[in-house]
């Protein structure tokens, strides 16, 4: 198979929630989206909470890469239940 490669551009960004860039445990994490607003117009998220749930996407970019767990990990339990 060929390697397939695009590119991501960020159209905001992730502030508070965290202070440490840990992977795990992230159920009581607070934080918001800062959109980028030289580009988007508050009319880009007009309507937006008539949706159940957003699907966020973003790069640990602080994370250490040998600490990267690229295998099948085993089921942790949080304070709200098994995920």
């Amino acid at each position: 198979m060929t390697a397939e490669y695009f590119t991501v551009e960020p159209i905001a960004h992730v502030v508070g929630g965290r202070t440490e860039p840990t992977d795990d445990y992230w159920g009581g994490s607070r934080a918001i989206l800062r959109i980028d607003g030289e580009r988007f117009t508050p009319a880009a998220t007009q309507g937006l909470d008539e949706f159940s749930h957003l699907e966020i996407v973003f790069r640990f970019h602080l994370t250490d890469p040998t600490d990267l767990h690229l295998g099948a990990r085993r089921r942790e339990t949080t304070p709200s239940g098994p995920r």
